[in-house]
Formats: structure tokens, sequence, C-alpha cells
């Protein structure tokens, strides 16, 4: 990435960057973007490929996924990334109002968006349920042996394991939680037992 890319992305950053400061903006820019272009492969960027160059640049990825300590530094690069922009997401999502009500809205639109195509068109609505009938139903009346059936209750009774479902009449929610929490929760209005349906 040359310095006129660079100024680029600083002067118009993607929507993306949204969630970080100009200054944190800037640093990822000059900084961590170096990394992305992985050294071998900065030849290639920004050009106009050919089927040479294609090739060539399918050579770089490959040499460089076989190296060890290249492979490494990207996977702690990745994680020290998702770790900073979940940072980041959290603190300006408690603090920034505009901020927080631009993503709710984002979200509102979008599952209206999928809301409205699932009910008005009809070939969204044969894509969706064949995904769902070879994706979520995948495993669906495949016979499970003895002790795969042993294993799915074990998971099940680990999973709740010292926890009690609780209520409120008021939120109309009902949850699980831990027995030494209960008492917190009945102090604050919870009652014990579960609902299924709220009318």
């Amino acid at each position: 990435m040359n310095d006129k890319q660079r100024k680029e992305l600083i002067n118009n950053p993607p929507r993306s960057a949204s969630i970080f400061s100009k200054e944190e903006w800037y640093d990822i820019v000059m900084n961590e973007l170096d990394h992305c272009t992985c050294g071998e492969m900065n030849q290639f960027y920004g050009q106009k490929h050919t089927k040479e160059s294609i090739e060539e640049n399918r050579k770089a990825i490959k040499k460089l996924w076989k190296d060890p300590t290249y492979m490494k530094k990207q996977a702690d690069r990745q994680v020290e990334k998702g770790k900073r922009i979940s940072k980041t997401f959290k603190e300006k999502w408690e603090s920034d109002e505009d901020f927080r009500n631009m993503k709710i809205c984002i979200g509102k639109e979008s599952s209206q968006l999928q809301k409205d195509l699932f009910e008005n068109d009809k070939e969204y609505r044969d894509k969706f349920k064949s995904l769902g009938a070879s994706v979520g139903l995948s495993n669906k009346g495949k016979p499970k042996s003895p002790e795969q059936i042993q294993k799915m209750k074990e998971g099940m009774a680990g999973k709740h394991k010292g926890k009690v479902f609780i209520n409120n009449p008021e939120l109309k929610q009902t949850k699980r939680v831990l027995k030494e929490d209960v008492q917190s929760y009945l102090n604050k209005g919870w009652l014990k037992g579960r609902i299924i349906k709220w009318d």
C-alpha cells in the first residue's frame, strides 16, 4: 500500500471505520494495514490483473501459507485486532448515543428488509427455505448411536447444571440463573418458575 492509497483511506474512511476515533483509524492505516499487504504481494496491490499476474499472486500466497512464522504472526494479529475492535465497539456503544441509535436503526432496517423479501418475494422465500432444509435440518432423522445420545444428554445436563428458572411478569421474561443468584433476583421483583408463553 503506497502513501497515496493510505491518504485516500484516511480522508475517506469506509463506513466500518466509524467505530474508531480519527486517531485510532490513522494509526490502523499507517501501521496495521502495512502488514495486510503481505510483503511479497505488495507488487500486486491495485493492479489490473492478467492471467499471468493472477498465477504469480497465487504462488505468492501459497508460499506465505507454507511459512509457519508468517501464519503465526497473522493469527496473533487477527486475535489482537479482534480484541481491540470488540473493546472499541463496546466503549463507543456505551458512550455514544448517536452511534448506538445508528446501529440499532441499521439492524431494524435489515430485519425489515428480510421480512419484506420473505413475505413478498417467492423466489427469495423458496431459497431461504431450501437453505434451512439443507443446513439447519441436515442431521434431522439420522440414526444416532447410544453413545451419541448419552453425550447429548450429558451435554444438556452440564449446560444447565446448578441453574433454575425465574420469571418477571412486568418485563415478560423468563431465564435460567445460578441458584446462588436467585435471591438477588427475587429482591428485584423476579419470581421462581418458568413461563413459556406470555399473553
